[in-house]
């Protein structure tokens, strides 16, 4: 049970670590790329992950210090199991030779011979992954578990800057989908696992050209808007294998047979697939919804700022038919970020008549600010902005379609032609090169960062003013 040399290799393909299953559920195409060693683990994170993870193992490090040390002598494992209730942290590696699984959690309560998995994690919340690695480990050690008790595991969280212990109960449909995707993950390994559009680090990375030459080789499904990798498998389970097949097919009758498979979408859903897939057959957009009218006049607003931090660049461009102005509004402070937003209510009402457009501001933008008003306290002074707020991405969603996969704005200022500037790819990056900017005390490095930083946002400004204009005139 415990894994020596000899049994680490004697392990065959079968065998599957935790490690194996978060990566399979993050994306399975990138989990088969690292598993036959055709990416580097570096491939596979970001600049922001990989600053998470050493935070996460900063984390796990503190609560292991102030745990009662103790050392393991593997030849007495099953003693050790077997008392009376005590956390061990750095457990060794086990398996469990039934299920051809092994690995290590975080720690383990003994209680009495139950053994209760313990994972340590740097977020508040439970989430349905921490709930699977605790499926998991419960099922690694059951051939030393001599007490019968309810599955259960701790999570070690950290809530308000304090680690706090949470009991999880791990109910039966999550061991069930720990076994699926055993299953699954060895069939992946025995016959490959095809390439799909997927937004994970390698994919939408050092993948991403090979993956959108092979997904439009073979007409893949999830090059659909709204098509993932789960509802590309039922369209596939009925029948429809490209999107081509999706032109001649009765949205009402694909809409039923999918939801004999318990999988529920509307036809109007799948209207929508249709549309994108006429667009790919005559690689041009295709309008289906209300046509855009900002008649070539409103405000383009990019917010950029820490989650449950400060808004610390606003950047505004005023569009009118005669020409653009610009405002790029940076703070590092509450009381700078008040001042900005006061800037920002004067801009809005200097131009009455002007819709606030973002992309996705609905989700991402628009409730930042509420939160920064009701922080600033704020009152009233921003409700104009939000009240003449238009998000071009759920027009977008809503009304358009483009022979590319995803609607990111990158992706479709790309397809527009629109050029950008800045070296930095996204806005984890952004978010990441601003914390580099905070820690810095070398004032060069810091203009440096500033400035691409601010670089950055003008070229998110220029892609939304280019994307809305090229709309308008389709």
């Amino acid at each position: 049970m415990m894994m020596t040399k000899t049994a680490m290799a004697m392990r065959t393909q079968n065998w599957v670590s935790k490690t194996d299953l978060t990566r399979y559920l993050r994306c399975p195409y990138a989990f088969y790329l690292l598993d036959r060693g055709l990416v580097v683990f570096e491939d596979a994170v970001d600049q922001q992950q990989a600053r998470l993870i050493a935070e996460g193992v900063n984390f796990q490090t503190g609560v292991e210090a102030a745990a009662v040390p103790r050392t393991i002598d593997l030849a007495k494992l099953s003693q050790v199991f077997a008392e009376e209730s005590i956390q061990l942290f750095r457990v060794p590696v086990v398996e469990n030779p039934t299920l051809e699984i092994y690995g290590k959690p975080d720690a383990i309560d003994t209680a009495q011979g139950a053994l209760v998995p313990v994972e340590v994690k740097s977020h508040k919340d439970v989430q349905p992954f921490d709930e699977l690695e605790l499926a998991f480990y419960w099922m690694l050690l059951e051939p030393y578990r001599t007490k019968a008790v309810s599955p259960r595991g701790y999570l070690v969280v950290r809530r308000n800057g304090v680690d706090a212990g949470v009991e999880v109960e791990i109910r039966p449909h999550r061991f069930a989908k720990v076994h699926a995707l055993l299953q699954t993950i060895r069939d992946a390994r025995a016959h490959g696992v095809t390439p799909r559009i997927c937004a994970c680090t390698v994919c939408s990375g050092v993948m991403r050209n090979e993956i959108d030459r092979a997904t439009l080789a073979k007409k893949d499904l999830t090059r659909i808007w709204g098509i993932g990798r789960v509802c590309a498998r039922r369209l596939e389970e009925i029948g429809i294998i490209s999107y081509d097949e999706l032109l001649g097919v009765d949205s009402a009758s694909v809409a039923e047979k999918l939801g004999e498979q318990r999988y529920f979408v509307s036809p109007a859903q799948v209207d929508s697939w249709k549309h994108h897939a006429a667009s790919y057959s005559t690689s041009s957009p295709v309008l289906f919804g209300d046509p855009l009218t900002l008649d070539g006049e409103f405000l383009a607003l990019d917010l950029e700022y820490e989650p449950g931090g400060i808004i610390w660049l606003v950047g505004v461009c005023i569009v009118r038919p005669n020409g653009r102005e610009y405002f790029a509004l940076w703070a590092e402070t509450p009381a700078q970020e008040m001042s900005n937003l006061k800037r920002l209510a004067e801009i809005a009402a200097a131009n009455p008549l002007l819709s606030v457009v973002t992309w996705n501001g609905d989700s991402a933008d628009m409730p930042q600010l509420r939160k920064a008003v009701q922080r600033l306290m704020l009152g009233q002074e921003l409700d104009m902005v939000e009240s003449r707020h238009f998000d071009l991405f759920q027009h977008a969603q809503k009304a358009v379609r483009l022979p590319i996969p995803q609607l990111a704005l990158s992706q479709v200022a790309s397809y527009f032609a629109i050029s950008k500037v800045s070296r930095i790819p996204d806005g984890r990056a952004a978010l990441y090169q601003y914390q580099e900017y905070r820690k810095s005390r070398d004032e060069s490095r810091r203009n440096a960062i500033k400035n691409d930083l601010l670089e950055y946002n003008r070229d998110d400004l220029e892609a939304l003013v280019g994307i809305a204009e090229r709309i308008s005139a389709l």
